[in-house]
């Protein structure tokens, strides 16, 4: 029984992660990246983002991380407004050329 307890809630952390809920954005996603082995440098505006854009960014962050190799170094820039935010996100991997990503989230 235990096991499938400690089960379900890794598929709860992996669809919604409870540092979000409690703490915010940057933390879920330390905590990710600590989780994942990856070194993460992040770049958020000073105000933050809060609701429902930092679900949605998280939950997009969050997804990302977990699919990369232990060792990577992530930079994540989040910027934007209350409607749109914008997320650039460059991936180091020793022996490999660095990959960036762009995305842009609707939040309104």
């Amino acid at each position: 029984m235990r096991l499938i307890v400690d089960d379900l809630r890794d598929v709860g952390q992996v669809l919604y992660p409870p540092v979000l809920a409690g703490a915010g954005l940057v933390p879920a996603l330390r905590e990710t990246a600590d989780r994942c082995g990856l070194a993460l440098d992040l770049d958020v505006p000073p105000s933050g983002l809060t609701g429902p854009s930092a679900s949605r960014v998280c939950l997009l962050l969050v997804d990302h991380l977990r699919s990369l190799r232990p060792g990577t170094s992530v930079v994540v820039r989040i910027r934007g407004g209350l409607r749109l935010v914008g997320v650039h996100l460059r991936e180091d991997r020793p022996g490999h050329a660095s990959r960036h990503r762009w995305a842009v989230v609707r939040c309104a």
